[in-house]
């Protein structure tokens, strides 16, 4: 990135997300990989209402 911005450039200078570069490491190394990986499902995530918060003291 640092010799693009040395010299004139006649474009922007396109920056990308932490997202898109991290689903371009896992298509290219996902055959390194080893660990196996589960997309979380509605029963995974605990519902804030649900808990007893009658013993937290402030």
């Amino acid at each position: 990135m640092s010799a693009r911005v040395k010299g004139y450039t006649k474009n922007r200078i396109k920056g990308s997300s932490f997202v898109h570069e991290a689903k371009k490491l896992d298509k290219a190394y996902a055959t390194d990989l080893t660990i196996t990986t589960t997309p979380l499902g509605r029963e995974d995530i605990i519902d804030p209402l649900q808990n007893d918060l009658s013993n937290v003291a402030v």
